[in-house]
């Protein structure tokens, strides 16, 4: 079980008759009915109609706690179980967790009804042309290869529409493996590591899953991360503007070859 709350009491179980829904800070269509509780992250209640729970965590809120709830919880000791878990998921992610992830955790664990919606667990890396040029992508401290690979497991007993990706193209795959060509580039100097980069962005989605296995995936996790306790990466690529969105379309191919390869096993 992911984020396991072994040895860790929960003083009561939520009802599970309720329905929690929690929003992501995505787009897309939201699906809550007039029955559900409603939870939403790092976001001020009014932007969310009739929400009932606003987590907020130490970075956005300033905090001393790992978070900020506003509104009505779960079940009494959430806020003790969120952080506990979110340690957990530190550990299997090697970055701390989203807000959405531990969320999902905390209340999937109780057997709470979950539904979900704006959430797909894999914004976009891509520098906008505003950020300054040392500011880091705030999503960058999240390994989301890594998060989605957890979420994978648990998704048959959730009702989450938006985690899903789809195919945009069935060109055929190349010949040659390109992960170890990926895994590879922190070992290039950054100009020659943009024309690889851009060597990789050419490349079809099929050739990303047709060669994709769950060594490789998880290999890859660390190139998407910035650690918030390093002052300097070898990233360099998520300070840079186009070299991000390269790797933000990467990325992407990478997660859908995850997805589809964790279909094809499962099946």
């Amino acid at each position: 079980m992911i984020g396991s709350k072994e040895n860790h009491k929960i003083t009561m179980k939520p009802n599970n008759q309720t329905v929690w829904h929690i929003i992501g800070n995505g787009k897309g269509p939201l699906h809550t009915t007039a029955k559900q509780r409603t939870v939403c992250f790092n976001q001020p209640s009014n932007t969310i109609p009739e929400v009932d729970l606003v987590i907020s965590n130490k970075f956005k809120s300033g905090t001393t706690k790992s978070f900020e709830l506003k509104g009505i919880k779960p079940y009494e000791g959430f806020t003790e179980a969120l952080s506990h878990i979110a340690l957990t998921l530190e550990q299997q992610l090697n970055a701390w967790p989203s807000l959405g992830l531990a969320t999902i955790v905390a209340l999937q664990n109780t057997h709470t009804q979950l539904s979900l919606s704006r959430m797909n667990l894999l914004p976009s890396i891509a520098r906008p042309a505003s950020l300054a040029d040392r500011k880091p992508l705030p999503c960058n401290y999240h390994n989301w290869l890594g998060e989605r690979r957890l979420a994978l497991s648990i998704l048959d007993k959730l009702d989450w529409p938006s985690f899903w990706l789809s195919k945009t193209s069935d060109f055929p795959p190349v010949t040659k493996d390109p992960y170890p060509a990926l895994i590879a580039l922190p070992s290039y100097s950054s100009k020659e590591g943009l024309k690889l980069i851009q060597q990789l962005d050419s490349l079809t989605e099929s050739s990303w899953y047709c060669y994709a296995t769950d060594e490789h995936l998880k290999k890859v996790e660390t190139l998407f991360l910035l650690q918030r306790d390093r002052q300097k990466t070898t990233n360099w690529w998520l300070y840079d503007y186009e070299a991000s969105l390269l790797m933000a379309n990467i990325h992407r191919h990478l997660a859908l070859a995850q997805q589809l390869l964790h279909l094809s096993s499962s099946s």
